[in-house]
């Protein structure tokens, strides 16, 4: 009997065995015929109670990717948030234009830090925070020849050659340097609208961006036309010399001084150098050098003459003059012809300069100053466009660098556009009188004030300079000098030494140049 039992047992298990091995693959429809195109799943019929759920959000507001319904129904969707908020101006647009956690960008700055970490970290940025606001939904983002993206199509990425003509809306990569400078240009990026062919064949678009309106853009020229492309060996650069305004200065300065006597007096295997090259490294040198002695002086001293100083610094007279002899008007920063990257940089600039984009105009010269570093003529296009972009302390910082490690351009004007437009160095005036105005004598100002009025004091008399502004040259040098007095006589330092040399400099090849 027991043995009986043991193998009816032994049969049960086995069976059962068998029979669960017959749903190893699920439900047993796995191999099931598929007829549709669109998925390689079968076919599962709708839940009603999820399809009730979506068309409520659709009634009520709540459904993403622009399916909402505008009006108002009447009664809310359950679980809908009914809080306080400060603002709410910008949740409709992000709630009908973008899915799920996508509107949730850009509340207060996360947008621009998103940005930051991701490129700090080695990631791409995510999909919408560079470019426009509108975010894809097909395999790719189509970008139309003229480098706007438009966020639908499913066409491959077109890219112009990187010689041929640099796009002038930016790549935001600038906006490493701080959230705000993100923030305050992000509403120039454009969004393309829609575009169509005219009877002239021309092929025109419509863009627009929250600054700058709605704006009809050329969309003809294609980034593939024979005109652009420039035949080089794979992964070369061009090679091809630039003529920047700095390199005619020197160049006007060697052909103004013949070295034939020097040259023919030296003795034989000894090292020469031109006079004028010569004249330039003393001048260098008289104004880096330290004007504060490095030990402390004993005794007591006057205030009339500062410790290090004997008095006004004072360049040698035939040095200046033959500076003021090689002086041109620079109308460009470099030729129309020239090719690079290099050149592409400063000439974008050039043109966003002068059309008033200040902030994307000193990034393209902080890019051209990357590939040339110590570039002269990219530094003073950063100096112009940072006094434009109210970047005040920056712009006088790169000002006085520039001048001390190359005084020979102290005397080169800017004119066409190179400069900000009169109304903006109008606003620029006012804005620095101010800052210089903060200090006064008798008063004690505090440290940001000092550096604010030093600043702005140099500031003002470049621009006098450059605007051929005497009166407004000589407040500047005054309000400069004033703002350094206080640490002349406080607590000296190398550097105040070097701006009060540089300020007597300044002053005596401004004060002499032609049409002040």
């Amino acid at each position: 009997m027991r043995a009986q039992e043991m193998i009816l047992g032994f049969v049960l298990v086995t069976c059962a065995g068998l029979a669960v091995g017959q749903d190893a693959l699920g439900d047993g429809r796995a191999l099931d015929s598929n007829l549709s195109t669109h998925s390689r799943f079968n076919y599962e019929r709708p839940n009603l109670a999820d399809e009730i759920r979506f068309r409520n959000a659709i009634a009520t507001g709540n459904a993403p990717g622009g399916m909402s319904f505008r009006g108002d129904v009447g009664y809310r969707a359950p679980g809908e948030f009914s809080g306080q908020l400060g603002s709410d101006d910008l949740f409709a647009f992000r709630r009908d234009s973008m899915y799920s956690g996508l509107a949730g960008m850009g509340i207060r700055g996360t947008e621009a830090l998103q940005f930051q970490f991701a490129l700090s970290t080695g990631q791409r940025p995510p999909q919408g925070l560079v470019g426009s606001l509108t975010y894809g939904r097909g395999e790719g983002q189509y970008m139309n020849p003229q480098g706007v993206p438009s966020g639908v199509g499913d066409a491959a990425t077109l890219a112009r050659n990187p010689v041929a003509d640099f796009e002038e809306q930016g790549t935001m990569m600038w906006a490493l340097r701080a959230p705000s400078a993100y923030e305050v240009n992000r509403g120039y990026q454009p969004v393309l609208l829609g575009g169509e062919q005219v009877e002239s064949g021309e092929v025109v678009g419509v863009t627009a961006s929250s600054l700058r309106g709605v704006r009809r853009v050329e969309m003809s020229s294609g980034p593939t036309g024979s005109d652009e492309l420039v035949q080089t060996t794979a992964g070369a650069m061009p090679a091809h010399r630039i003529e920047t305004s700095y390199a005619a200065l020197l160049e006007r300065l060697r052909v103004q001084n013949e070295e034939a006597a020097a040259a023919a007096a030296a003795a034989p295997g000894e090292e020469t150098i031109p006079d004028w090259q010569r004249r330039l490294i003393e001048l260098r040198e008289q104004l880096m050098q330290p004007a504060v002695p490095a030990a402390p002086v004993e005794g007591e001293t006057s205030g009339a003459v500062r410790p290090g100083f004997e008095g006004p610094f004072r360049a040698d007279a035939e040095t200046v003059e033959r500076l003021l002899r090689a002086t041109a008007p620079v109308q460009g920063f470099v030729p129309p012809d020239a090719l690079g990257v290099y050149a592409e940089h400063m000439r974008v600039g050039q043109t966003l300069l002068a059309s008033g984009r200040y902030f994307d105009a000193e990034e393209r010269f902080a890019h051209a100053l990357t590939i040339r570093p110590g570039d002269v003529s990219a530094q003073f296009g950063r100096i112009n466009a940072q006094i434009g972009a109210g970047m005040f302390l920056s712009a006088a910082v790169n000002l006085r660098t520039v001048l001390l490690s190359n005084p020979e351009v102290a005397t080169t004007r800017y004119e066409g556009r190179l400069m900000p437009s009169g109304e903006r160095l109008a606003e620029v005036r006012e804005q620095l009188m101010d800052h210089a105005g903060k200090v006064r004598e008798g008063e004690q100002p505090r440290l940001r004030e000092l550096r604010l009025g030093r600043a702005a004091g140099a500031l003002l008399a470049y621009i006098g300079y450059q605007t051929r502004d005497r009166g407004l040259l000589e407040d500047g040098l005054a309000a400069s000098r004033r703002a350094l007095k206080y640490s002349l006589d406080d607590s000296p330092t190398v550097e105040d030494g070097q701006d009060q040399r540089l300020l007597d400099f300044l002053e005596q090849v401004w004060s002499e140049s032609p049409g002040g």
